[in-house]
């Protein structure tokens, strides 16, 4: 019996199959690594307006109001839907870095409701995508960019649920 880096193998056919079970594992790793860091689709402005119209919202298109203002500059459309407490907004920028930039104006605001040590927060990365949530005061707020475009959603905390099945529509979750 040979001892080779600690491990005890019986024959050339042993090693053999420990070669293969190693290989095996480290493929496994590498696609699993690949799959959670691949880029995400960017929907874009017609389809985020068809499913918001399937869903029975009324689209409205805000455009003009944030070109000259905040999220920032580079934007290029913005669909807006505003139902009592729901506000759900979908902006699509020139260019990766505007979007960012409009991704950090809105991260500064939803801090600023951050009150409590018990408002719960979650934030990642992934690839082309990045996102923020916060619930505190009784209010949610989801923030997400994938690539140029960014959807800014906040709602009462009953809206939850359905702001993050919109988002995950998307295919932004």
């Amino acid at each position: 019996m040979q001892k080779r880096y600690g491990i005890k193998v019986s024959s050339k056919k042993d090693f053999i199959k420990l070669i293969i079970i190693l290989a095996l594992f480290f493929a496994i790793v590498f696609l699993v690594i690949k799959l959670a860091t691949s880029p995400k689709s960017v929907a874009s402005i017609e389809q985020v307006n068809e499913l918001l119209s399937s869903r029975g919202y009324t689209v409205q298109d805000s455009t003009e109001r944030y070109q000259t203002g905040s999220p920032g500059s580079g934007i290029v459309n913005v669909l807006t839907v505003e139902q009592d407490a729901l506000v759900f907004q979908f902006f699509v920028f020139e260019d990766n870095d505007s979007a960012m930039n409009g991704y950090d104006v809105i991260t500064t605001q939803i801090n600023k409701y951050r009150t409590k040590t018990q408002d719960v927060a979650t934030q990642g990365f992934h690839g082309n995508y990045i996102f923020r949530t916060l619930l505190a005061n009784g209010k949610y707020y989801y923030l997400v960019r994938v690539g140029e475009t960014l959807v800014y959603a906040s709602g009462s905390e009953s809206d939850q649920s359905e702001i993050n099945n919109l988002i995950a529509s998307l295919g932004y979750v």
